[in-house]
Parts: C-alpha cells; sequence; structure tokens
C-alpha cells in the first residue's frame, strides 16, 4: 500500500479512541475517510507509471512534492495549526523527511519506470512484512509467531511475483521490482527514525515538516538528470500535480481524521485494500496484462500481510501510520 508518501499519521490516545468508537457516525464516517484515503492512494501506481514515462523519474519527484509542498504552506497559514517543534525533534523530522520522502520516492520513481503499475501495486503490498523482518533482526524486537508465519507467507508471495518476472519480463523489468522491494527497506528505515517523535505532534505539524524536508532534499538529487530534460509534458505537469495534492496531502489527512474514530488496527485492515483498488486500475487504466501466477502472488502477500500485523504486543508503541506500508 502507499505508504504513500509516507508520513506517519499518529495515533489518537486511548481514550480518544474509546469514546469515538462508542459513536455510530463517527465511525462510519471513519471509515469511508480511510477507505477514501485508501482509494486515493490506489491511484498513485498508474499516475506515476504515466509520469515517469515523460518525466525523469528524480525530476517527477521534484516535481510532485514541490506541488505539495505549496499546499501545505497554503494550508498551515489558513489554519495555523503547526505546532512548534524544538530543534531536535526537528532534525528526526528532516530524518523523515529523508527517508519517507526523498529516498522513498526516488526508488519508487526509478522502479515504476522500468516495472509495471500492477506489478508495484502487488509489491509494495508487502511493505508491513518488511518493517516486522527488519524489527526482528536490527532491533531484536521479539513478535509473536503468528506476525512471523505472516511475514514468511508474504515473502513468499514476491518470490512468485518477482519468479513471474524473471521467466517473462526481461532484466529492466526485474530491476524494477527489485528498486521496489529497495523502497521497502528505506519505508521500514523511516519508521524506525520517527517511530518515537511522530507520537508528539499532530499529522499535521508532521506532514509539514516532513513534505518540507523532503522536497528540499529531492532538489539535487533531480539535478543528476538535467541532461535529459525535455518541455514538460501535459500529462506530466497534471500527474505531479494530482498526486502532490491528493495523494500526498489529502489522503493523509483523510486517514488522519480516520484514526480518530477507528481503532488502529482496523484502520491498517483497511488499507489492505490499496493494492486491490490499484491492481483494478492497473488493469483498466493501462491494460496491463495480469498472470495467474502474479494474481496469486499479490493474494499470498496481502494474507500473509494481515497475519504479521495481528498480535501486537502491550508493549509495542509503534503509532498506527507507521502500520502501513506504504506511502
Amino acid at each position: 500500500m502507499d505508504p504513500e508518501s509516507h508520513t506517519s499519521t499518529p495515533a489518537p490516545s486511548a481514550g480518544e479512541t474509546q469514546t469515538a468508537i462508542s459513536r455510530p457516525n463517527n465511525r462510519r464516517n471513519a471509515v469511508l475517510a480511510v477507505l477514501a484515503a485508501a482509494l486515493l492512494w490506489s491511484t498513485s501506481y498508474v499516475v506515476t507509471k504515466v509520469g515517469v514515462s515523460d518525466v525523469p523519474p528524480l525530476t517527477f519527484g521534484v516535481l510532485r512534492f514541490t506541488f505539495a509542498s505549496l499546499l501545505v504552506a497554503v494550508l498551515a497559514l489558513a489554519r495555523r495549526q503547526v505546532q512548534p517543534v524544538p530543534p531536535k525533534d526537528l532534525l528526526r523530522l528532516a530524518a523523515g523527511g529523508l527517508l519517507g520522502i526523498t529516498a522513498y520516492f526516488a526508488l519508487q520513481n526509478l522502479g515504476m519506470q522500468r516495472t509495471s503499475a500492477s506489478e508495484a501495486t502487488l509489491l509494495v503490498a508487502s511493505f508491513p512484512a518488511i518493517t516486522m523482518l527488519m524489527e526482528v533482526i536490527f532491533l531484536k524486537r521479539r513478535v509473536p509467531l503468528l506476525r512471523f508465519a505472516g511475514a514468511g507467507i508474504a515473502f513468499l508471495g514476491i518470490f512468485l511475483v518477482i519468479q513471474q518476472t524473471e521467466n517473462g519480463g526481461g532484466t529492466q523489468r526485474l530491476q524494477g521490482d527489485l528498486l521496489l522491494l529497495a523502497t521497502g527497506v528505506a519505508w521500514a528505515l523511516y519508521n524506525f527514525a520517527t517511530q518515537n517523535v511522530v507520537q508528539r505532534y499532530t499529522t499535521f505539524t508532521v506532514i509539514f515538516w516532513q513534505t518540507l524536508f523532503g522536497s528540499l532534499f529531492f532538489l539535487p538529487l533531480a539535478l543528476l538528470e538535467a541532461g535529459s530534460w525535455q518541455p514538460l509534458s501535459a500529462s506530466g505537469l497534471w500527474g505531479a500535480l494530482y498526486l502532490g495534492i491528493f495523494c500526498s496531502v489529502a489522503a493523509f489527512l483523510l486517514y488522519g481524521f480516520g484514526l480518530k474514530s477507528l481503532n488502529p488496527g482496523a484502520a491498517v485492515s483497511l488499507l489492505n485494500l490499496v493494492p486491490v483498488f490499484g491492481l483494478l486500475l492497473a488493469v483498466i487504466g493501462l491494460h496491463e496484462a495480469v498472470t495467474g501466477l502474479q494474481l496469486l502472488g499479490g493474494a499470498v502477500v496481502i494474507g500473509g500481510v494481515t497475519l504479521s500485523v495481528q498480535e501486537r504486543p502491550p508493549t509495542d508503541t509503534q503509532p498506527a501510520g507507521n502500520r502501513k506500508a506504504g506511502r
């Protein structure tokens, strides 16, 4: 799923969640908000695929997050909801922008240039399992056997998807798939760097600072493509504008709204619809062919991820926004 931009959304307090869940109207509106966010994030793969076909991938990332930064700045002035952040936490949010926006979307755009949108949706669904595995390896975090088994099942699904690519997609497509999996590593590192700091600030504050830093860090990367710059196409311009406004800002605000009235686990489960929506859009919008083995691999990935996010231990304080993948 698109950690789409992968700015983590802070989870509401237990009291706020319990109070809100007791109100049916609030819960219904929250479900609709999270579903709307999932639908917006699922469109990003098709739009990105079209965009990086016309605009160099790193340049396309700069365009996208320039639009996102401008919108966030306007909202910040209008709403005046950006909290003061001390220098220590500002450095953590800057690291979040570097990992969760610059590194994540640089790798994703490079991967999308080489592989299909349908394959990307299936692989990105595995990011929560990648994060969990890195937690076990590097943070020595203990996880229940069910979650560990779920991660293993998800990686089996990844193997099925990539095996199909090796058999019929060519070297460039395989490179794209590997770049997308590297994107999952960047997303996991982002979670580790920000899992504490994002809980201390509002959703809008986190989005504001990480989008700003992520955009600034993207600029030097785009200069590497200066030799291949061409006049900007309409599809490239409108694609970057759409992604910046709807996928990098609006979807996160909708998701944050939903988290105020939903149990975090329920919100994350709804985000498993992102690869389903994304796959349908790739097939319908781009007329991409999807094999039975790819569908099986995608189903295995989603099933494994569903298991891997279950039964979190009480000591796990990772915010709900970090549990989705991504971005």
